[in-house]
């Protein structure tokens, strides 16, 4: 598991872009978390045709095997540190989440009595952007850190919202959002906290009680530990590719 954790306020955004250049960060760590298949061995053919009699497959799933998706994302970042990284997207969805997440902070707050204004409550987006990284290969800024947990905050467009009211709870996040289940695993490691909020807000909606949806996700240690796993092969894999590179 993790040995450093360092937290960083920065001023700029452009410093904030620097020192995260070549870590792998929340917001994209579950690119690199499937595995990739190789040619079985002689022996697990073997023990597969036994266990598997009518199956023809030659190849099976390995976690010390890095997929397609982790190869492209590697890529990226080495395009980072060797040139110029790729524009800036823009869409009416992310204006309006950028707008409205400073409101939903406000919101979660009030209805979780902190104040988040108080010492022990961070927002990180105010004041200077909060900044966490591990072992200088992981990398995160959870929304908001309270006294005994962080939380995610999303301001989706209003269909999505919609799907997460009807649909999303804590039995069935990770297997519906896998993406963002194992971005607050990795908040949840970077800032040693054992427990998050994942919290939606749209105020579009008419009645206030369909403008909110929470759901708690508690610590997996299990997943943290695959994360920290695959984020150290896939680290060794961008330093092999960076040892290619002319000199």
């Amino acid at each position: 598991m993790l040995k450093i954790i360092n937290r960083y306020i920065f001023e700029s955004k452009n410093d904030w872009a620097e020192i995260r250049k070549d870590l792998f960060t929340a917001s994209r760590i579950n690119e690199i978390m499937a595995n990739a298949k190789r040619l079985m061995t002689p022996d697990e053919l073997i023990q597969w045709v036994k266990d598997n009699p009518k199956s023809k497959a030659k190849y099976t799933e390995d976690e010390n095997c890095i997929s397609d998706g982790a190869i492209t994302y590697i890529l990226e970042i080495i395009q980072r540190l060797e040139g110029a990284p790729k524009p800036e997207y823009h869409s009416f969805a992310m204006d309006w989440g950028n707008e409205t997440e400073p409101l939903a902070a406000i919101k979660y707050c009030e209805m979780n009595g902190f104040d988040i204004e108080s010492d022990d409550v961070i927002y990180t987006s105010i004041g200077g952007t909060v900044f966490f990284t591990g072992d200088d290969l992981l990398g995160a800024t959870p929304d908001l850190i309270l006294p005994n947990k962080v939380a995610q905050i999303k301001c989706p467009e209003s269909s999505t919202h919609l799907r997460y009211k009807l649909f999303l709870n804590e039995d069935n996040f990770r297997d519906e959002e896998p993406k963002y289940y194992d971005q607050v695993q990795l908040e949840m490691m970077l800032c040693e906290k054992d427990e998050c909020d994942f919290f939606s807000y749209d105020p579009r909606f008419k009645r206030e009680v369909m403008q909110t949806h929470t759901i708690q996700i508690k610590k997996d240690a299990d997943r943290q530990n695959q994360i920290y796993r695959k984020a150290k092969l896939c680290k060794e894999k961008m330093n092999e590719f960076i040892n290619q590179l002319p000199k």
